[in-house]
């Protein structure tokens, strides 16, 4: 006998146990969409040999996604979670031979994702690798909803830190004030009469000769500070480790 081919109807009735489910191939171009009615057990390589009766697109070139994943073809539609009246996206892809290595098929299946896949936002237009998959107006989105977030945290970190500096000047005591000499003719130290030739140091009080220089009386004024500030003012190409001129004195 003469070996014919059988037709195949356009859509694909042979149901198990009564189980069947209709799906929509959408795709672009020169590809057409269709309409399916297929069993949930089969895989997906035999859904893209019934696609390629249907759509004309070799399974060679067929990649086929749901919900902006890419199907591997040994797993079944059911495995999938493809429900009835799902809906998939036929993107075509390099072409091949149908008898390539697993080495070969491994080297298509990484270079899959540069292919214009289905946006992951789920707007039913196509996502790029470089905007993470999605469609450009999906993309400036999620960025405006990233952007907004980092802000709120920066803004959250700022009111903890702003509220933590709070409760630590809450928790400092407060300086004493200075106590005033109003008796400027003795000595703030010792009481002892000084009339005119008492020494009045930086820290504005008076003081006699057996307490006039700042270690005799406990001195509150910066005198090293002074000191580096007049050095560093006569000195400025004078500088020591760290940049800070005249830091180390």
């Amino acid at each position: 006998f003469g070996s014919s081919k059988t037709s195949v109807p356009t859509n694909h009735t042979v149901r198990k146990n009564g189980r069947s489910m209709e799906l929509t191939v959408k795709s672009f171009g020169s590809v057409k969409t269709v309409k399916m009615t297929v069993e949930p057990f089969i895989t997906v390589a035999e859904f893209k040999k019934k696609c390629a009766e249907e759509c004309g697109l070799a399974v060679e070139q067929q990649r086929l996604f749901f919900k902006g994943k890419l199907l591997r073809d040994e797993e079944t539609l059911e495995a999938a979670n493809i429900a009835d009246k799902g809906q998939l996206f036929l993107v075509k892809g390099a072409g091949g031979d149908g008898s390539s290595s697993s080495t070969a098929k491994s080297a298509t299946e990484v270079a899959a994702p540069v292919a214009s896949v289905p946006c992951l936002g789920g707007c039913g237009f196509f996502g790029a690798a470089k905007t993470d998959n999605y469609c450009s107006k999906c993309f400036m989105k999620k960025e405006e909803r990233d952007q907004e977030e980092r802000e709120n945290e920066a803004k959250k970190a700022r009111k903890e830190t702003d509220q933590k500096e709070t409760e630590t000047q809450a928790v400092e005591p407060e300086r004493p004030p200075r106590e005033e000499q109003k008796d400027k003719t003795r000595c703030w130290i010792c009481k002892k009469k000084c009339g005119f030739t008492g020494f009045e140091c930086r820290c504005q009080y008076v003081f006699c000769a057996t307490h006039r220089y700042a270690e005799d009386h406990a001195c509150t004024f910066d005198h090293q500070g002074m000191a580096r500030e007049i050095l560093a003012r006569n000195n400025p190409n004078i500088t020591v480790k760290g940049g800070d001129a005249l830091s180390g004195l």
